[in-house]
């Protein structure tokens, strides 16, 4: 982790941030696997091809490769496994979930954000990690891992979090 202290006024520092921006490295992750279900879904009815690009401002990418896909898998699985560790119980120790998960997605975003897609959903993809739990505990998890997410300000795993009937807190009765 790297710490800046700045001073001066605000010219100064936006000057230094956009000298920091300019140097960074590009994301290890094509961020055009942000797109969401309902983009594609679009893409694909109107999938024609007459050499123009889509209306939506994103270069259409293929599926992620199975290799890809799994990977995602393993790294979410290990993500959600350490997250449950006293989750839900103010006493036991508790690991750093933010700093959890700001290493999976510096070193994985790609593979994460491929299973993410390709479970259609954060609540699907617990379950499907860990099909042992109840739809409560995955879903709990889930919006937990959506709202630290969010928090950090890492942008695109919250917009998969499921709003439909069967992951609503009045279905679940939570």
């Amino acid at each position: 982790m790297i710490k800046l202290t700045v001073e001066g006024n605000g010219d100064e520092i936006v000057a230094v941030l956009q000298a920091l921006q300019s140097i960074a490295p590009t994301p290890s992750f094509d961020p055009t696997l942000l797109l969401s279900a309902a983009d594609e879904s679009e893409e694909d009815e109107s999938e024609e091809d007459d050499g123009e690009e889509p209306t939506n401002g994103h270069a259409k990418t293929p599926n992620p490769s199975e290799e890809v896909v799994r990977a995602g898998c393993d790294v979410w699985y290990g993500l959600i496994h350490t997250w449950e560790q006293g989750f839900g119980n103010e006493d036991a120790e508790q690991p750093d979930r933010g700093d959890m998960l700001i290493r999976a997605m510096n070193n994985s975003a790609g593979d994460m954000f491929a299973f993410l897609r390709y479970c259609d959903g954060l609540t699907r993809l617990v379950r499907t990690c860990r099909p042992d739990w109840t739809t409560v505990k995955a879903r709990l998890i889930a919006e937990n891992i959506a709202q630290v997410a969010s928090a950090l300000g890492i942008p695109g795993i919250d917009d998969h979090l499921e709003y439909t009937n069967e992951y609503t807190r009045e279905v679940l009765g939570t």
